[in-house]
């Protein structure tokens, strides 16, 4: 099994197409997949109100008009980037509420192998809402690309391994998704919490070593008191491809906030990651 199936999802901006774009055209060159890119118009709707529908529908309609041409921008980029990559892909637009769209990629990326979105900054932003949603609503792994850093092919990976289920699945999707991974780092942040009834670094690359991946187990003190850094400074100092863990969070009335170290590795990490929940 490998990746033959991906999805990128971005909310186009005036800095052009998005290291999204770039990750995902990347991986799907490196896999020989299927690369499915979909710029996003986020619009906004009048309020129920008559009088006050009237007031701010022509405001509306042309801040609407704008973001919808913005979306018709990068998806003709993104058609002539593609045109010359040798893949086969397809480039959608979609536009929606905020709160539709929250739905929208749940389903789309059910039937996919993987999502690339890029890094959110803030709550109230679609690329936050893109990420929250296809990680916890659609059961398909989610990677988030970095500003900083573009992988071609995943050789080398970084797993953030604290014993838990997600984690787990997060490392049996890596392996699936991408044959070409020789090396894994299975890093164990010292002092983050108890491990005592987790299953054992040792043992799971044990588990690594029977794919006839080469495996180096690191036990890491806490970096400025920030597990996210500390994984992040071990994966970059070992030049891995990308940083693999576990998702944790919730949606809380739609809020989009996800746990304390998904959320800062997100902000942080110099390196892709591939999260599964």
């Amino acid at each position: 099994m490998s990746c033959q199936d991906i999805l990128c999802v971005f909310e186009p901006t005036q800095a052009g197409l998005p290291p999204a774009f770039a990750q995902a055209v990347a991986l799907a060159k490196a896999q020989q997949a299927h690369l499915t890119v979909v710029p996003v118009s986020v619009i906004s709707r009048a309020p129920g109100s008559a009088i006050s529908a009237a007031l701010v529908s022509g405001m509306l309609k042309t801040v609407n008009d704008q973001v919808r041409a913005a979306t018709n921008v990068s998806a003709q980029a993104a058609k002539e980037a593609l045109a010359l990559s040798g893949l086969t892909y397809d480039v959608n637009v979609h536009e929606g509420i905020m709160l539709d769209l929250g739905d929208w990629i749940a389903k789309a990326a059910r039937s996919v192998d993987l999502t690339v979105v890029d890094r959110p900054s803030n709550a109230i932003e679609a690329s936050e809402l893109f990420f929250e949603r296809a990680l916890f609503s659609s059961g398909r792994p989610v990677l988030v690309a970095s500003p900083e850093h573009m992988s071609e092919a995943v050789r080398k990976a970084t797993l953030a391994w604290n014993g838990s289920a997600v984690a787990a699945r997060a490392l049996g999707e890596a392996i699936a998704l991408f044959p070409s991974l020789k090396a894994v780092d299975v890093v164990v942040v010292n002092g983050e919490k108890s491990l005592a009834n987790a299953l054992p670094g040792t043992e799971i690359a044990q588990h690594l070593a029977r794919h006839k991946i080469e495996v180096n187990l690191i036990e890491a003190p806490v970096v400025s008191g920030s597990i996210a850094a500390t994984i992040d400074e071990v994966a970059t100092r070992a030049k891995s491809d990308l940083i693999v863990m576990g998702g944790f969070g919730h949606s809380r009335l739609r809020e989009f906030l996800l746990g304390g170290v998904t959320a800062e590795i997100t902000a942080l990490a110099r390196l892709p990651v591939l999260f599964a929940h």
